[in-house]
């Protein structure tokens, strides 16, 4: 291994990441952008089952494979890591939840592409690219690894949304912050403290959600290596691996704010909030080895795989009110017709299609072709 891939493996052995409390449970709402069926019908407009397909996760961390096994119960799911004790985690809490279906190997993503005799239906790196030292090489190792009608769901930083938090990085490098220091979270607190609350960098520090843990803290503010593409960089390295991006996988608010963007297309849009450093988010999208789909078919909407595998209503709107989020009622009701069946977009009201607009960014139902 090279001295950068060592210097995260000693990171992770230190702090696996992420650290989530043994006794949580994930709810199936939390693997619902992520899910095998919502990754079809977002690439290949049609849902197919996940049942004994086979779905790796490259740089799996502590938790993602509990989530994966427990919600493709009758897939295979091969869990990639690089630290030890991470994986370790990780297999613990597939043996406290009884998960039967899935296997760990403690390899880096090259070792993993060049020992594992599969290609694979799903591929899911969340995070994990952008550690690596040549980050072509981590796409490579995703192409190679993919069926041919496979698809994969990636994460990987964005050279504008990480601009402060590299000064910041290069800041408490300077001051000589390093993971290994006893008591570093407070330490760097500390540092932080004597800069003027209104400085730019201090709000990029104090409103980042990781500096909560000593793992969120190491894992983005002192990590030994990170690269961070354009977007105009990250199309060149999918071209040269012979990937086509299909969707991107952004919340909704992220798309509220490319609709006051200049551009035609979500691409030409994140370009031009680049050109200012105004682009917030990390790039996530999925992605396959086949071209996608052209836009002139015709479209209907079905329901999320979540409710077709026995996932309560009930169940889904207390969660939604713990998160408070709300339904209006022609969204429930909307959700109710696509119970017994897919519903072609010709058949939808103005006040249907705006309805149908919410339920599609959350992934509640899914756009698929009309037979």
């Amino acid at each position: 291994m090279s001295s950068t891939v060592d210097a995260v493996k000693a990171q992770y052995e230190l702090f696996p990441y992420p650290r989530v409390s043994w006794f949580a449970r994930p709810h199936k709402l939390a693997n619902i952008h992520a899910h095998y069926e919502v990754g079809s019908a977002l690439v290949h407009r049609k849902i197919n089952s996940c049942c004994n397909k086979k779905i790796a996760l490259l740089g799996s961390g502590t938790l993602e494979p509990q989530v994966f096994a427990a919600s493709h119960p009758q897939s295979k799911i091969y869990a990639c890591e690089l630290s030890e004790k991470t994986i370790g985690i990780a297999r613990r809490r597939c043996k406290l939840a009884q998960l039967k279906n899935i296997e760990f190997y403690n390899q880096s993503l090259s070792d993993f592409s060049n020992s594992i005799n599969i290609k694979f239906d799903y591929i899911h790196c969340f995070g994990v690219l952008h550690h690596l030292p040549n980050l072509n090489d981590g796409f490579a190792v995703i192409s190679n690894l993919l069926e041919e009608n496979g698809f994969a769901r990636i994460m990987v930083y964005s050279k504008s949304s990480r601009q402060r938090i590299k000064h910041v990085q290069r800041m408490l490098k300077l001051l000589g912050m390093d993971v290994r220091q006893k008591n570093f979270r407070r330490q760097t607190a500390k540092l932080m403290a004597h800069i003027p609350d209104s400085h730019p960098l201090k709000l990029t520090y104090l409103m980042h959600p990781e500096i909560r843990t000593k793992q969120g803290l190491g894992d983005s503010f002192l990590h030994p290596f990170e690269l961070s593409p354009s977007l105009d960089q990250l199309e060149i390295i999918l071209k040269n691996n012979g990937l086509f991006l299909h969707k991107w996988d952004f919340s909704e608010n992220a798309f509220a704010l490319l609709d006051g963007a200049e551009g035609h297309s979500v691409v030409e849009k994140i370009k031009y909030l680049e050109a200012f450093d105004q682009w917030p988010l990390n790039f996530t999208f999925w992605v396959s080895k086949v071209t996608p789909l052209p836009d002139d078919r015709l479209k209907s909407l079905a329901l999320s795989p979540l409710f077709k595998h026995g996932f309560k209503y009930s169940s889904f709107y207390s969660t939604l009110l713990r998160r408070r989020v709300s339904l209006t009622g022609i969204q429930k009701r909307l959700l109710k017709k696509l119970e017994t069946r897919t519903i072609s977009i010709l058949e939808l009201s103005k006040i249907e299609t705006e309805a149908a607009i919410t339920l599609l960014k959350c992934r509640l139902i899914l756009e698929v072709n009309s037979s």
